[in-house]
Protein backbone atom coordinates (compact mmCIF):
# COMPACT_ATOMS: atom_id res chain seq x y z
CA UNK A 1 0.00 0.00 0.00
CA UNK A 2 2.93 2.35 0.97
CA UNK A 3 4.57 1.69 -1.86
CA UNK A 4 1.86 2.65 -4.37
CA UNK A 5 1.53 5.42 -2.92
CA UNK A 6 5.11 6.36 -3.61
CA UNK A 7 4.68 5.62 -6.66
CA UNK A 8 1.42 7.73 -7.67
CA UNK A 9 3.45 10.70 -5.65
CA UNK A 10 4.53 13.68 -8.32
CA UNK A 11 8.55 13.79 -8.61
CA UNK A 12 9.07 17.40 -8.06
CA UNK A 13 12.37 18.71 -8.71
CA UNK A 14 13.13 21.92 -7.76
CA UNK A 15 14.49 24.47 -10.64
CA UNK A 16 17.30 27.28 -10.39
CA UNK A 17 16.22 30.96 -10.87
CA UNK A 18 17.11 33.51 -12.74
CA UNK A 19 16.96 35.29 -9.18
CA UNK A 20 19.53 32.89 -7.90
CA UNK A 21 17.27 31.20 -5.48
CA UNK A 22 15.30 27.17 -5.99
CA UNK A 23 11.93 27.45 -7.01
CA UNK A 24 9.49 24.52 -6.50
CA UNK A 25 5.99 24.85 -8.50
CA UNK A 26 3.25 23.39 -5.98
CA UNK A 27 -0.04 21.49 -7.97
CA UNK A 28 -3.19 23.45 -7.22
CA UNK A 29 -4.84 20.34 -6.39
CA UNK A 30 -1.63 20.12 -3.25
CA UNK A 31 -1.74 24.32 -3.07
CA UNK A 32 -3.55 25.61 0.17
CA UNK A 33 -5.00 27.95 -1.92
CA UNK A 34 -5.99 25.33 -4.90
CA UNK A 35 -4.43 26.91 -7.26
CA UNK A 36 -0.60 26.27 -8.55
CA UNK A 37 1.94 28.36 -7.01
CA UNK A 38 5.86 28.40 -6.57
CA UNK A 39 7.63 28.51 -3.59
CA UNK A 40 11.61 29.85 -3.72
CA UNK A 41 14.47 28.95 -1.67
CA UNK A 42 17.58 29.82 -0.77
CA UNK A 43 19.59 26.33 -1.37
CA UNK A 44 18.89 23.36 -3.66
CA UNK A 45 19.11 21.42 -0.18
CA UNK A 46 16.20 23.73 1.70
CA UNK A 47 13.96 22.66 -1.43
CA UNK A 48 14.42 19.36 -1.49
CA UNK A 49 13.63 19.17 2.30
CA UNK A 50 10.37 20.72 1.69
CA UNK A 51 9.50 18.93 -1.34
CA UNK A 52 9.96 15.26 1.03
CA UNK A 53 8.29 16.55 3.99
CA UNK A 54 5.39 18.10 1.85
CA UNK A 55 4.96 14.62 0.37
CA UNK A 56 5.09 12.91 3.51
CA UNK A 57 2.64 15.27 5.01
CA UNK A 58 0.25 14.58 1.76
CA UNK A 59 0.42 10.72 2.51
CA UNK A 60 -0.93 11.52 6.55
CA UNK A 61 -2.97 13.83 4.80
CA UNK A 62 -4.34 11.11 2.38
CA UNK A 63 -4.69 8.35 5.48
CA UNK A 64 -7.31 10.84 7.76
CA UNK A 65 -9.40 10.56 5.12
CA UNK A 66 -10.89 14.32 4.62
CA UNK A 67 -14.19 14.42 3.27
CA UNK A 68 -15.01 17.02 0.42
CA UNK A 69 -17.53 18.64 2.73
CA UNK A 70 -14.91 19.32 5.26
CA UNK A 71 -12.89 20.83 3.25
CA UNK A 72 -15.40 23.09 2.09
CA UNK A 73 -16.30 23.60 5.83
CA UNK A 74 -12.38 24.54 6.24
CA UNK A 75 -12.70 27.10 3.43
CA UNK A 76 -15.56 28.65 5.20
CA UNK A 77 -13.55 28.89 8.26
CA UNK A 78 -10.63 30.86 6.43
CA UNK A 79 -12.64 32.67 4.28
CA UNK A 80 -15.22 34.16 7.44
CA UNK A 81 -12.49 33.76 9.93
CA UNK A 82 -8.89 33.42 8.89
CA UNK A 83 -6.16 31.16 9.05
CA UNK A 84 -6.82 27.86 10.37
CA UNK A 85 -4.37 28.89 13.37
CA UNK A 86 -6.48 31.14 14.91
CA UNK A 87 -8.82 27.83 15.20
CA UNK A 88 -7.57 27.31 19.11
CA UNK A 89 -8.44 30.76 20.16
CA UNK A 90 -11.61 31.13 18.46
CA UNK A 91 -12.79 27.54 20.26
CA UNK A 92 -11.10 29.37 23.45
CA UNK A 93 -13.58 32.12 23.66
CA UNK A 94 -16.61 30.01 22.53
CA UNK A 95 -15.44 27.76 25.34
CA UNK A 96 -15.89 30.85 27.19
CA UNK A 97 -19.19 32.44 26.19
CA UNK A 98 -21.27 30.13 24.15
CA UNK A 99 -20.98 26.31 25.08
CA UNK A 100 -23.83 24.53 26.81
CA UNK A 101 -25.43 28.04 27.19
CA UNK A 102 -28.81 28.72 27.41
CA UNK A 103 -29.14 31.33 24.82
CA UNK A 104 -31.60 34.08 25.69
CA UNK A 105 -31.75 37.45 24.73
CA UNK A 106 -30.63 40.73 27.35
CA UNK A 107 -33.99 42.10 27.34
CA UNK A 108 -36.19 39.02 28.21
CA UNK A 109 -33.01 38.23 30.46
CA UNK A 110 -33.93 41.58 32.23
CA UNK A 111 -37.30 40.88 32.61
CA UNK A 112 -36.98 37.48 34.18
CA UNK A 113 -34.29 38.24 36.86
CA UNK A 114 -37.03 41.61 37.48
CA UNK A 115 -39.86 39.03 38.14
CA UNK A 116 -37.72 36.59 40.08
CA UNK A 117 -36.32 39.40 42.53
CA UNK A 118 -39.62 40.12 43.78
CA UNK A 119 -38.89 37.64 45.94
CA UNK A 120 -35.17 38.98 46.85
CA UNK A 121 -36.14 42.64 48.07
CA UNK A 122 -38.48 42.97 50.79
CA UNK A 123 -38.14 46.52 50.77
CA UNK A 124 -40.39 47.97 47.73
CA UNK A 125 -38.13 51.06 47.56
CA UNK A 126 -34.57 48.99 46.52
CA UNK A 127 -37.09 46.45 44.34
CA UNK A 128 -38.31 49.45 42.33
CA UNK A 129 -34.73 51.08 42.11
CA UNK A 130 -33.45 47.29 41.13
CA UNK A 131 -36.45 46.78 38.28
CA UNK A 132 -35.75 50.09 36.92
CA UNK A 133 -32.08 50.07 36.64
CA UNK A 134 -31.97 46.16 35.36
CA UNK A 135 -34.96 46.91 33.14
CA UNK A 136 -32.92 49.75 31.27
CA UNK A 137 -30.12 47.61 30.72
CA UNK A 138 -32.45 44.94 29.12
CA UNK A 139 -33.75 47.73 26.71
CA UNK A 140 -30.59 48.77 26.12
CA UNK A 141 -29.37 45.69 24.38
CA UNK A 142 -32.75 44.71 23.09
CA UNK A 143 -32.38 41.40 20.80
CA UNK A 144 -28.49 40.70 21.77
CA UNK A 145 -27.98 37.33 23.22
CA UNK A 146 -26.80 38.17 26.69
CA UNK A 147 -23.78 35.95 26.54
CA UNK A 148 -22.70 38.40 23.56
CA UNK A 149 -22.29 41.32 25.61
CA UNK A 150 -18.72 41.66 26.49
CA UNK A 151 -16.90 43.66 29.20
CA UNK A 152 -15.95 46.67 26.76
CA UNK A 153 -20.25 46.49 25.57
CA UNK A 154 -20.67 46.97 29.48
CA UNK A 155 -18.26 49.62 30.06
CA UNK A 156 -19.47 51.65 27.25
CA UNK A 157 -22.86 51.30 28.64
CA UNK A 158 -21.78 52.60 32.38
CA UNK A 159 -19.97 55.07 30.56
CA UNK A 160 -23.38 56.86 29.54
CA UNK A 161 -23.70 57.47 33.63
CA UNK A 162 -22.23 59.81 35.85
CA UNK A 163 -20.76 59.78 39.28
CA UNK A 164 -23.66 57.73 41.82
CA UNK A 165 -25.80 57.29 38.97
CA UNK A 166 -23.24 55.01 37.29
CA UNK A 167 -22.47 53.52 40.45
CA UNK A 168 -25.92 52.45 41.42
CA UNK A 169 -26.62 51.12 37.95
CA UNK A 170 -23.65 48.86 38.23
CA UNK A 171 -24.35 48.24 41.99
CA UNK A 172 -27.54 46.15 40.33
CA UNK A 173 -26.08 44.58 37.50
CA UNK A 174 -23.75 42.85 39.61
CA UNK A 175 -26.54 40.66 41.53
CA UNK A 176 -28.20 40.64 38.09
CA UNK A 177 -24.94 38.48 36.20
CA UNK A 178 -24.41 36.18 39.35
CA UNK A 179 -27.77 35.42 38.74
CA UNK A 180 -27.19 34.91 34.61
CA UNK A 181 -24.13 32.64 35.85
CA UNK A 182 -26.81 30.23 38.06
CA UNK A 183 -28.97 30.20 34.93
CA UNK A 184 -26.68 29.12 33.05
CA UNK A 185 -27.24 32.17 30.94
CA UNK A 186 -23.44 33.83 30.75
CA UNK A 187 -20.43 31.24 31.30
CA UNK A 188 -18.60 34.06 33.16
CA UNK A 189 -19.70 36.50 35.67
CA UNK A 190 -18.97 39.45 33.25
CA UNK A 191 -19.61 42.47 36.09
CA UNK A 192 -17.32 40.35 39.12
CA UNK A 193 -14.23 41.12 36.40
CA UNK A 194 -14.60 44.87 36.48
CA UNK A 195 -13.70 47.06 38.93
CA UNK A 196 -16.42 49.08 40.74
CA UNK A 197 -16.84 52.32 39.54
CA UNK A 198 -15.17 55.64 41.45
CA UNK A 199 -17.43 58.08 42.69
CA UNK A 200 -17.31 61.56 44.24
CA UNK A 201 -17.14 62.25 48.25
CA UNK A 202 -20.45 62.97 48.88
CA UNK A 203 -20.41 65.95 51.13
CA UNK A 204 -22.81 65.50 54.33
CA UNK A 205 -25.02 68.65 54.67
CA UNK A 206 -25.85 69.60 58.48
CA UNK A 207 -28.03 71.92 59.84
CA UNK A 208 -26.94 74.67 62.75
CA UNK A 209 -27.92 74.44 66.22
CA UNK A 210 -30.44 77.71 65.05
CA UNK A 211 -31.80 76.20 62.07
CA UNK A 212 -32.72 72.86 64.58
CA UNK A 213 -34.05 75.23 67.29
CA UNK A 214 -36.06 77.23 64.50
CA UNK A 215 -37.92 74.00 63.63
CA UNK A 216 -38.49 72.46 66.98
CA UNK A 217 -40.21 75.44 67.82
CA UNK A 218 -42.32 76.68 64.40
CA UNK A 219 -43.06 73.53 62.72
CA UNK A 220 -46.78 72.31 62.86
CA UNK A 221 -47.04 69.62 65.78
CA UNK A 222 -47.96 66.51 64.08
CA UNK A 223 -43.95 67.26 62.19
CA UNK A 224 -42.14 67.42 65.51
CA UNK A 225 -42.24 63.68 66.25
CA UNK A 226 -40.36 63.29 63.01
CA UNK A 227 -38.19 66.26 63.88
CA UNK A 228 -37.03 64.68 67.32
CA UNK A 229 -36.66 61.26 66.36
CA UNK A 230 -34.42 62.29 63.34
CA UNK A 231 -32.57 65.16 65.38
CA UNK A 232 -31.76 63.18 68.09
CA UNK A 233 -31.74 59.82 67.73
CA UNK A 234 -30.64 59.60 63.97
CA UNK A 235 -33.58 57.94 63.14
CA UNK A 236 -33.41 57.33 59.12
CA UNK A 237 -36.52 59.15 57.06
CA UNK A 238 -37.22 55.34 55.13
CA UNK A 239 -37.03 53.84 58.97
CA UNK A 240 -39.97 56.82 60.26
CA UNK A 241 -41.82 57.58 56.96
CA UNK A 242 -43.83 55.25 55.09
CA UNK A 243 -43.35 55.57 50.98
CA UNK A 244 -45.61 51.72 50.82
CA UNK A 245 -48.09 50.51 52.75
CA UNK A 246 -46.55 47.57 53.43
CA UNK A 247 -43.69 49.06 54.48
CA UNK A 248 -42.53 48.70 58.31
CA UNK A 249 -41.76 51.99 60.36
CA UNK A 250 -40.82 52.71 63.69
CA UNK A 251 -43.73 52.02 66.23
CA UNK A 252 -44.64 54.02 69.70
CA UNK A 253 -43.88 50.21 71.04
CA UNK A 254 -40.45 50.02 69.96
CA UNK A 255 -39.38 53.25 72.57
CA UNK A 256 -38.84 51.38 75.84
CA UNK A 257 -39.27 54.91 78.17
CA UNK A 258 -38.05 53.05 80.97
CA UNK A 259 -35.04 51.44 79.94
CA UNK A 260 -34.58 54.89 78.09
CA UNK A 261 -33.82 52.80 74.91
CA UNK A 262 -35.26 52.68 71.28
CA UNK A 263 -35.19 49.34 69.44
CA UNK A 264 -35.28 49.62 66.03
CA UNK A 265 -35.78 46.16 64.35
CA UNK A 266 -34.19 44.48 61.22
CA UNK A 267 -37.55 45.21 59.48
CA UNK A 268 -37.18 48.75 60.03
CA UNK A 269 -33.55 49.12 60.02
CA UNK A 270 -31.94 49.78 56.64
CA UNK A 271 -30.76 46.65 55.15
CA UNK A 272 -26.95 46.21 54.70
CA UNK A 273 -24.62 44.03 54.12
CA UNK A 274 -24.04 43.67 57.95
CA UNK A 275 -25.47 40.04 59.28
CA UNK A 276 -27.83 42.01 61.57
CA UNK A 277 -28.72 45.41 60.83
CA UNK A 278 -31.25 46.18 64.18
CA UNK A 279 -29.51 48.23 66.57
CA UNK A 280 -30.70 50.27 69.82
CA UNK A 281 -30.27 54.03 70.13
CA UNK A 282 -30.53 55.77 74.09
CA UNK A 283 -33.40 58.12 74.73
CA UNK A 284 -31.47 61.47 75.55
CA UNK A 285 -33.20 64.31 77.73
CA UNK A 286 -33.75 66.01 74.74
CA UNK A 287 -35.76 63.14 72.75
CA UNK A 288 -37.78 63.15 76.22
CA UNK A 289 -38.75 66.38 76.43
CA UNK A 290 -39.90 67.48 72.59
CA UNK A 291 -41.02 63.39 72.24
CA UNK A 292 -43.22 63.08 75.53
CA UNK A 293 -46.38 65.02 75.05
CA UNK A 294 -47.05 63.17 72.05
CA UNK A 295 -46.69 59.48 73.35
CA UNK A 296 -48.84 56.62 72.96
CA UNK A 297 -49.03 52.95 73.40
CA UNK A 298 -49.02 51.88 70.24
CA UNK A 299 -49.18 52.67 66.42
CA UNK A 300 -46.89 54.37 64.04
CA UNK A 301 -44.46 57.28 66.13
CA UNK A 302 -45.14 59.55 62.17
CA UNK A 303 -48.45 58.62 61.49
CA UNK A 304 -48.48 59.77 57.11
CA UNK A 305 -46.51 59.60 53.74
CA UNK A 306 -43.65 60.51 52.86
CA UNK A 307 -46.03 63.07 50.25
CA UNK A 308 -47.47 64.75 53.53
CA UNK A 309 -43.83 65.09 55.14
CA UNK A 310 -42.98 66.91 52.10
CA UNK A 311 -46.29 69.21 52.27
CA UNK A 312 -45.68 69.42 56.16
CA UNK A 313 -41.96 71.01 55.47
CA UNK A 314 -43.00 73.42 52.96
CA UNK A 315 -44.76 74.90 55.91
CA UNK A 316 -41.86 75.71 57.45
CA UNK A 317 -39.03 78.07 56.37
CA UNK A 318 -35.89 76.15 56.89
CA UNK A 319 -34.27 74.75 53.53
CA UNK A 320 -34.64 70.76 53.41
CA UNK A 321 -31.78 68.50 53.23
CA UNK A 322 -32.41 64.45 52.69
CA UNK A 323 -31.98 63.04 55.81
CA UNK A 324 -30.15 66.17 57.03
CA UNK A 325 -31.40 65.99 61.15
CA UNK A 326 -29.78 62.41 60.65
CA UNK A 327 -26.68 63.62 59.11
CA UNK A 328 -26.41 66.26 61.76
CA UNK A 329 -27.05 64.26 64.81
CA UNK A 330 -24.75 62.51 64.25
CA UNK A 331 -22.00 64.93 63.55
CA UNK A 332 -23.01 66.90 66.83
CA UNK A 333 -22.99 63.36 68.63
CA UNK A 334 -19.47 62.74 68.09
CA UNK A 335 -18.45 66.46 68.95
CA UNK A 336 -21.09 65.99 72.17
CA UNK A 337 -19.35 62.51 73.24
CA UNK A 338 -15.85 62.46 72.37
CA UNK A 339 -15.46 59.86 75.12
CA UNK A 340 -17.93 57.40 73.39
CA UNK A 341 -15.80 57.53 70.05
CA UNK A 342 -16.48 56.51 66.73
CA UNK A 343 -17.43 52.86 67.34
CA UNK A 344 -20.48 53.84 69.91
CA UNK A 345 -21.95 56.64 67.86
CA UNK A 346 -21.96 54.33 64.50
CA UNK A 347 -23.76 51.84 66.80
CA UNK A 348 -26.01 54.36 67.72
CA UNK A 349 -27.03 55.01 64.04
CA UNK A 350 -26.76 52.23 62.48
CA UNK A 351 -23.74 52.63 60.13
CA UNK A 352 -20.33 51.24 59.85
CA UNK A 353 -17.26 52.87 61.61
CA UNK A 354 -15.86 53.46 58.45
CA UNK A 355 -18.63 56.02 56.85
CA UNK A 356 -19.01 57.55 60.59
CA UNK A 357 -15.22 58.50 60.01
CA UNK A 358 -15.48 59.02 56.22
CA UNK A 359 -18.31 62.00 56.28
CA UNK A 360 -19.51 62.70 59.73
CA UNK A 361 -15.85 63.75 61.98
CA UNK A 362 -16.22 67.30 61.86
CA UNK A 363 -14.38 69.93 63.91
CA UNK A 364 -17.19 70.86 66.11
CA UNK A 365 -16.14 71.72 69.99
CA UNK A 366 -17.61 70.10 72.27
CA UNK A 367 -19.60 73.13 73.62
CA UNK A 368 -21.58 72.75 70.00
CA UNK A 369 -22.30 69.43 70.15
CA UNK A 370 -23.91 69.98 73.69
CA UNK A 371 -26.11 72.73 72.92
CA UNK A 372 -27.63 70.62 69.87
CA UNK A 373 -28.73 68.32 72.37
CA UNK A 374 -29.41 71.10 74.85
CA UNK A 375 -32.58 72.00 72.73
CA UNK A 376 -35.30 72.62 75.08
CA UNK A 377 -39.33 73.01 74.92
CA UNK A 378 -38.49 75.91 77.39
CA UNK A 379 -38.84 79.37 76.60
CA UNK A 380 -35.35 80.02 78.21
CA UNK A 381 -33.38 77.07 76.58
CA UNK A 382 -30.85 75.92 78.64
CA UNK A 383 -28.08 74.44 77.24
CA UNK A 384 -27.31 70.50 79.09
CA UNK A 385 -23.82 70.24 80.81
CA UNK A 386 -24.09 66.60 80.08
CA UNK A 387 -23.48 64.68 77.36
CA UNK A 388 -26.11 63.31 74.37
CA UNK A 389 -26.57 60.17 77.45
CA UNK A 390 -27.72 62.93 79.89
Amino acid sequence: MTQRVRQSSPRWLPSLHSSGKWRVTIPAKWSETEKRRDKYFDSKASAERFIAETIKEREEFGKQAVSVEERRWLGYWKERVGPLAMMPEVVHFWKMSGEQLQSILAIEAAKQYTEAAKEEYDNKRTLGDVVSRVRAFGLHFGPIPLHEIVASDLEEYLGAFDGWTRWSHDKRLRPFYKFARRRRWVRTDVMGEMPIPKTPSPEREIYTVEQFKNLLTTAPDELVPFLALSGFCFLRTAELVRQFASEQVLQWSDIHWNDRLIHVRPGVAKGTKRESDERFTPINEALIRWLEPFKKNSGDCVPFSVSKLTELWQSVKVPHIHNGLRHSAISYALAANPEAGVQLVSQWAGSSEATVLKHYRRLLKPEVGRAWFGIRRESTQDVDKQTILA
